[in-house]
C-alpha cells in the first residue's frame, strides 16, 4: 500500500491532505515532509486524515515528532476527520491529549 499527500496551503500555516496508509513503509516519506515543512517555517500543521485508512506506530512517531518540534514554538498538530481504525489507534495510543482531534470540518485551505 501507498501513502500520499497533498500540500493545501503554505507556512506558517500548513494544511495537507494524507491518503492511504501510514506504516512502516510509507511513515518515513511523510517524516522527511514533516520536516521541510518545519524547516521551511511551518508553525500550524493541519494534516486532513479523512482518506487515511491506517496509522501504525510508525505513523504515530511521525505525529509526535510533529508535536515536539510544533509545541516549543507555540505550534500545534490539527488532524482531522479521524475516523475508525485510525480513530481508534489514535485514542488508545493517548493522541487527544497531544494535538487536536476533529471529527469533521472544512478541508484545509485549498483542497
Amino acid at each position: 500500500m501507498t501513502l500520499s499527500f497533498t500540500e493545501t496551503r503554505g507556512a506558517p500555516e500548513v494544511g495537507a491532505r494524507l491518503q492511504g496508509r501510514l506504516d512502516t513503509a510509507t511513515a518515513p516519506a511523510l517524516e522527511e515532509q514533516v520536516s521541510r515543512w518545519l524547516d521551511g517555517g511551518a508553525r500550524d500543521l493541519e494534516l486532513d486524515c479523512r482518506d487515511l485508512e491506517y496509522v501504525s506506530s510508525a505513523g504515530l512517531r511521525v505525529f509526535l515528532g510533529a508535536v515536539k518540534r510544533l509545541k516549543p514554538q507555540g505550534g500545534r498538530l490539527v488532524l482531522v476527520g479521524t475516523r475508525g481504525v485510525v480513530r481508534e489507534v489514535l485514542d488508545l495510543a493517548g493522541f487527544g491529549a497531544l494535538v487536536e482531534l476533529k471529527e469533521d470540518g472544512p478541508c484545509p485551505a485549498g483542497s
